[in-house]
C-alpha cells in the first residue's frame, strides 16, 4: 500500500506505512541502504496493565501533512485502552535526523501510569548478519551499528527515567525485545549483537485529560570514526528541528512559480507534488521512482531505481517551476553513468550510479543490439534543452555538451537499420521489443535538438538529415487511421500515443478526435480513468476493463483537452485525480479497476510530475 507518509533530506529518507510504523529507513542515500528492510520500527502504549502496538487493530489513525511542508502529522486514539497520541514528526533539511514529538493524553477520568514504547528491529545495510546494538548511558539512547554505518535512537520524555532492551529478533524462535515490553518493564539488558533489535521506553503520570510529550530522535551516522559524530545535544530540541524544516520548505515553495488551476483540490495538490519530488531527490542528483517496500510482496525487486525516463520528466516540470538546482543535479548524475555498448542508457540504475535490475533480455555477439529503451536517452536530451532554455549557463552547456550530448546523439544515430530507418528497442512501458511510435517522436526530437545544445555544425546536420529521413517514414511505419498505430504493425489502442501531444513532439499526430477514440478505449467503467492499453497484464484484477486506471495516463488524457480548449472535460479529470490522492496527497501509480484502491507503489513520482506539468500547460491555455 502507499506510504500516507515519506520524509527526507536527500540522504536520510524515511517511509511511515498505513499502519503507523517506519517500514522504509534509508541512509546514505535516498533508497539506499534501506536499513528497515524486511523490519520495522513500531510504537506502542501501555495503560492499566495492557500494552498496545500501534498497528494492532482497535486504534484510529489518521495522517495528514502540514501545509506546505514536508511535515507529518499523526492522530492515534485507542478508545479501548483510553489514550490519544497526537504527532509531529519530519527529516531535519540538513542534518541526518528524524524527529517526532508525540502528544499522550490520558482520555480516561482517572489518574493514570502511562508508558510509551519504539521497538526497533533493524537490518543495517539490507542483512540481519553481523549487527551490534548497545544502550549507551551517556546519550541516554540505543545504538544499532555496522561497519560505516550507525543509527542513534532516543527516546525522552520529562520527568521519566528511560527503559531499554537491548536482544536478538528475527531470527529462529527469538521473537524480539517486544515481548520484554508487555508488562510495561524492560529488562535493562545493553547489548546484542547478530540479529539484533531493541526496545525503549518511558512513563508518564497522567492525570484525567491531561496530556504530556514524548520525543523520538534517530540520528543516522555514516563514517569509520562514528562514535565522535554522536552528541547528544543534537537530540533535544525536537520541536525546533521540526519546526525549521517547516519553515525551509516554505521557503523553497515560496521562490517557485507555481502554477495554479483554481480547481479545488488540485492545486494543493501541485504544492503537495512538488514537495514529493523534491523528497526523492537524491543530493547527488539521481531522481528515485519510488521508494515503497510492500511492491516486494510482489517481487523481491523494488522501484527504487533511477530510471533516465522517469527522471528526464521529472526534471522538465522542475525546470518549469524554476526548481533548477534539482534539474540540474539529476543532469550531472546522468553524465556520470556507465552506458550501453553504443551509448545509450540502460534501462535504469542504482542512485549510487550503479547498473540497476532489469527484465530486459541481452543479445549475444559482437552484432547483437543493444538491450535499450531508446526514448531514455533521447528524452534526457529533451530534458536537458529545456533546461537550458530556461537556466542559461554557457559553461555547463559546454560541459554536458560532451559528457551528454555528443555521446547520446551518436547512440540515437548508431540505433537505426542500415538504410537509416529506426532499428527496434523497447516501448515506454519496457514491456515490447519493436520500433514504437513514442520513441520514433522522441528521437525525432531528440536528434534536432542537437544543434541547440552542442557546437558542432557537422553532427548537428548529421542529426537533422537523421531526423527528416526517420520523420518522412512515420506515415508509412504508423498508417494514418483513426489513430496512429503504437508500434509498427501494432494498431493497439495506447495511452503513450497521448503523450506525443503533451511533449510537443508531434501534436499533430493526436487532435481532438483521435483523442476520443483512444479515451473510449481505454477509459475504466465504474471508477473511471485512463488504463494504459487494453489487455494491460500488470497488476490486472478483472477481464471487465482494458486494465488498471492510472494517474499519469489520465492526466496524459487532460492535457490533451487543455490543448484543444476543453477546459470543462479537464477539470473532471483533474477531480479524479484528487480523489485518488489519499489523506497526505500521495498518489500511487494505479488503481484496481474493481474497488479503486491503490495499486503498485506510492507515492509514484512521475504522478506527481504529471501533476504539475497539467497545471503548467493550465497556466499557458
Amino acid at each position: 500500500m502507499p506510504r500516507p507518509l515519506v520524509f527526507s533530506n536527500g540522504r536520510f529518507f524515511v517511509g511511515v506505512d498505513a499502519a503507523y510504523r517506519i517500514r522504509e529507513l534509508t541512509f546514505p542515500k535516498v533508497g539506499r541502504f534501506d536499513h528497515a528492510r524486511d523490519a520495522r520500527i513500531r510504537t506502542g502504549v501501555w495503560a492499566d496493565g495492557t500494552l498496545v502496538w500501534c498497528d494492532a487493530d482497535g486504534w484510529e489513525r489518521a495522517f495528514r501533512y502540514e501545509q506546505d511542508g514536508l511535515v507529518g502529522c499523526v492522530h492515534l486514539a485507542h478508545r479501548g485502552l483510553g489514550v490519544a497520541i497526537e504527532t509531529r514528526e519530519a527529516v531535519a533539511g540538513e542534518e541526518d535526523l528524524y524527529a517526532r514529538t508525540m502528544t499522550v493524553r490520558n482520555l480516561r477520568d482517572t489518574e493514570r501510569d502511562i508508558r510509551v514504547f519504539v521497538t526497533e528491529d533493524l537490518n543495517l545495510r539490507e542483512t540481519n548478519v553481523g549487527d551490534t546494538v548497545l544502550w549507551d548511558e551517556r546519550l541516554g539512547g540505543v545504538i544499532h551499528f555496522k561497519e560505516r554505518i550507525a543509527l542513534a535512537i532516543i527516546l525522552t520524555s520529562d520527568g521519566s527515567v528511560p527503559m531499554y532492551a537491548c536482544g536478538e529478533g528475527g531470527f529462529g524462535d527469538r521473537q524480539g525485545t517486544y515481548r520484554d515490553a508487555e508488562d510495561g518493564e524492560l529488562s535493562g539488558h545493553a547489548i546484542a549483537q547478530g540479529a539484533v533489535d531493541a526496545t525503549i521506553g518511558v512513563g508518564m503520570r497522567l492525570g484525567p485529560g491531561e496530556s504530556r510529550i514524548a520525543s523520538l530522535v534517530i540520528q543516522a551516522i555514516e563514517g569509520p570514526d562514528w562514535p565522535a559524530a554522536l552528541r547528544g545535544e543534537r537530540f533535544a530540541d525536537a520541536e525546533g528541528l521540526i519546526a525549521r524544516r517547516l519553515a525551509s520548505d516554505r521557503e523553497w515553495l515560496g521562490v517557485l512559480r507555481v502554477p495554479e488551476t483554481g480547481v479545488p483540490g488540485f492545486d494543493g495538490l501541485v504544492r503537495r507534488s512538488l514537495l514529493l519530488i523534491r523528497a526523492f531527490c537524491d543530493r547527488d542528483g539521481g531522481i528515485l521512482a519510488a521508494y515503497d517496500n510492500d511492491i516486494l510482496d510482489t517481487a523481491r525487486a523494488h522501484y527504487g531505481y533511477v530510471w533516465p525516463r522517469d527522471g528526464a520528466l521529472v526534471a522538465m516540470v522542475l525546470d518549469e517551476v524554476g526548481a533548477h538546482p534539482e534539474s540540474r543535479a539529476f543532469f550531472e548524475f546522468c553524465a556520470r553513468l556507465p552506458r550501453s555498448p553504443r551509448g545509450g542508457f540502460w534501462q535504469k540504475y542504482g542512485v549510487d550510479g550503479t547498473l540497476g535490475a532489469t527484465w530486459h533480455p541481452w543479445g549475444v555477439g559482437p552484432d547483437a543490439p543493444d538491450p535499450v529503451q531508446p526514448d531514455e536517452s533521447a528524452l534526457v536530451l529533451l530534458a536537458l534543452r529545456s533546461h537550458l532554455g530556461l537556466q542559461p549557463d554557457p559553461a555547463f552547456r559546454a560541459e554536458v555538451g560532451e559528457s551528454l550530448v555528443r555521446p547520446l546523439a551518436r547512440f540515437l544515430l548508431s540505433h537505426r537499420e542500415t538504410d537509416g530507418s529506426p532499428a527496434p528497442g523497447y516501448d515506454l512501458w519496457e514491456e515490447r521489443r519493436g520500433v514504437h511510435a513514442f520513441t520514433v517522436a522522441t528521437t525525432i526530437a531528440a536528434l534536432r535538438t542537437v544543434a541547440v545544445l552542442l557546437d558542432d555544425a557537422p553532427l548537428a546536420a548529421e542529426c537533422e538529415d537523421a531526423a527528416h529521413a526517420i520523420e518522412r517514414g512515420w506515415a508509412h511505419r504508423f498508417g494514418e487511421g483513426r489513430v496512429p498505430m503504437r508500434s509498427e504493425g501494432d494498431p493497439t489502442p495506447d495511452a503513450s500515443l497521448l503523450m506525443l501531444a503533451s511533449l510537443g513532439l508531434r501534436p499533430e499526430s493526436l487532435g481532438e478526435e483521435r483523442a476520443g477514440v483512444l479515451r473510449e478505449a481505454l477509459w475504466v467503467p465504474g471508477i473511471g480513468g485512463m488504463a494504459r492499453y487494453p489487455g494491460d497484464y500488470y497488476f490486472r484484477r478483472t477481464e471487465e476493463a482494458p486494465g488498471n486506471p492510472w494517474v499519469i495516463t489520465t492526466l496524459w488524457l487532460a492535457q490533451s483537452y487543455l490543448r484543444f480548449g476543453l477546459r470543462d472535460r479537464a477539470i473532471g479529470l483533474l477531480e479524479w485525480v484528487v480523489a485518488r490522492a489519499g489523506e497526505t496527497g500521495g498518489l500511487a501509480e494505479q488503481f484496481d479497476a474493481r474497488t479503486g484502491m491503490p495499486l503498485s507503489v506510492g507515492p509514484l513520482v512521475w504522478s506527481h510530475a504529471e501533476v504539475v506539468r497539467t497545471a503548467a500547460l493550465w497556466r499557458t491555455r
